[in-house]
């Protein structure tokens, strides 16, 4: 069993050499894993995972990727 505290305190320390952007999107594909049931998680882990809000920007605004727009 792998401590899940330590692999997110890992994950997090690789953030500044290997950049935000990376940073974030590990996050998200660890996150999408435990919330589609590919990894086991603890509660803590499934409860974090299940939380809205996490899209950022986008969506807090309702922008999705299959957004369209009608302008001309």
């Amino acid at each position: 069993n792998t401590d899940e505290l330590q692999l997110a305190e890992s994950l997090s320390l690789a953030m500044f050499p290997g950049s935000v952007p990376n940073y974030v999107e590990a996050a998200g594909v660890w996150r999408e894993l435990i919330a589609s049931g590919a990894v086991p998680a603890s509660e803590l882990f499934q409860n974090w995972a299940q939380l809205s809000g996490q899209g950022g920007y986008d969506e807090a605004v309702g922008v999705s990727n299959n957004h369209t727009s009608n302008q001309s």
